[in-house]
């Protein structure tokens, strides 16, 4: 998944460096960390919530429980991160084609194979499952670009996979959606931060 940036407007940007500006040079690093630790943890809570079904239906939860936040420095600035894998570095796979979109093609073999729900696990999940799996498969090909895999049980015949040459995944935006989204209300959360801070002095 690309960058995504997280921008204020100028008058919040002001009005939060005004403040930091009144925090004694010794302690305004530690307020900055914990203002931009408390609104990327906002984020991050929004993200989670625009992934439980308003942007993307929920099958998993694997995308919408792989999503994290942190704040680092990076060349002397503090820099908030909100996705999937942030904190434990285990991003999920398509994480970022959900958010920019894109096209899926088989790597190795002349067809992408998508499981029903026959195929999948009793939680819906499709990880680790492959058409190799099950006994007592067929294939049919309709046509150029679609063909299905089916399973014989006992007298009934089931479709485990529907054969395409490619997935086209529209772009969802729902990180970029969920940022633009926060933009206003994290700013006042950080700012929030920093003057419970002032009033602790």
């Amino acid at each position: 998944m690309g960058n995504v940036e997280f921008t204020f407007n100028k008058e919040q940007l002001i009005e939060l460096r005004n403040k930091l500006n009144r925090i004694s040079p010794r302690d305004r690093s530690g307020v900055a960390y914990k203002a931009f630790v408390r609104g990327t943890a906002e984020v991050e809570t929004h993200l989670k919530e625009d992934l439980s079904g308003e942007t993307l239906f929920v099958r998993t939860g694997r995308l919408r429980n792989s999503i994290g936040s942190q704040v680092i420095e990076e060349k002397g600035e503090l820099v908030g991160l909100v996705g999937s894998g942030v904190r434990t570095g285990k991003r999920v796979a398509y994480a970022g084609i959900h958010e920019t979109g894109g096209t899926i093609t088989p790597k190795r073999a002349k067809w992408l194979t998508i499981p029903t729900e026959s195929a999948r696990t009793k939680g819906g999940d499709t990880k680790g499952i492959s058409a190799r799996d099950f006994t007592n498969t067929f294939v049919r090909i309709f046509d150029n670009a679609h063909g299905a895999i089916y399973q014989r049980r006992g007298g009934t015949v089931t479709k485990l996979f529907s054969l395409v040459r490619r997935v086209d995944i529209p772009a969802r935006q729902y990180l970029s959606r969920t940022v633009r989204e926060c933009s206003v209300g994290v700013g006042q959360i950080m700012s929030d931060v920093i003057s419970r801070e002032l009033e602790k002095k």
